[in-house]
């Protein structure tokens, strides 16, 4: 009887530990990773500008057949030239964390930040790939 009751107190609070402690550990794994999240979102923003330009190029080619662009093509493209932009905002505001006197805080937010949006970035990116067989509908005269 004893046996049991051991076991099943020993189940539980496993249980219970790890579901407390997984939260815990990721948040404090913004502060710890802070440098890889940032160097990670860069690295998406590097790859989502390449995305832009080799979708670009052949925007411009079907455009100059006369063909017309799909809508979500075209959204895609201002998407990405708006998160590429904002990337100049994200540094400025990296560098004036390491100014701050809420050094710790801006740390964390900016490293959740950077990696919720190196994932969003990098399905982005993906999505780019399958643009590449169908970007327009050819204009018949």
């Amino acid at each position: 009887m004893v046996e049991i009751c051991i076991s099943v107190v020993g189940e539980v609070a496993a249980k219970v530990t790890g579901c407390l402690l997984d939260p815990i550990t990721r948040q404090f794994g913004y502060l710890f990773n802070y440098r890889r999240n940032i160097t990670d979102f860069n690295q998406q923003i590097y790859s989502l500008n390449r995305a832009r330009e080799r979708l670009q190029i052949d925007v411009d080619a079907a455009n100059r057949q006369g063909d017309e662009i799909y809508p979500h093509v075209q959204e895609w493209l201002t998407y990405a030239e708006g998160i590429i932009q904002n990337r100049d905002d994200f540094n400025e505001d990296e560098k004036k964390a390491s100014k701050s006197c809420f050094y710790l805080k801006s740390r964390y937010r900016l490293s959740k930040r950077a990696k919720r949006d190196a994932v969003e970035i990098a399905a982005k990116i993906n999505e780019a790939r399958d643009f590449a067989l169908r970007l327009s509908k050819t204009m018949r005269l």
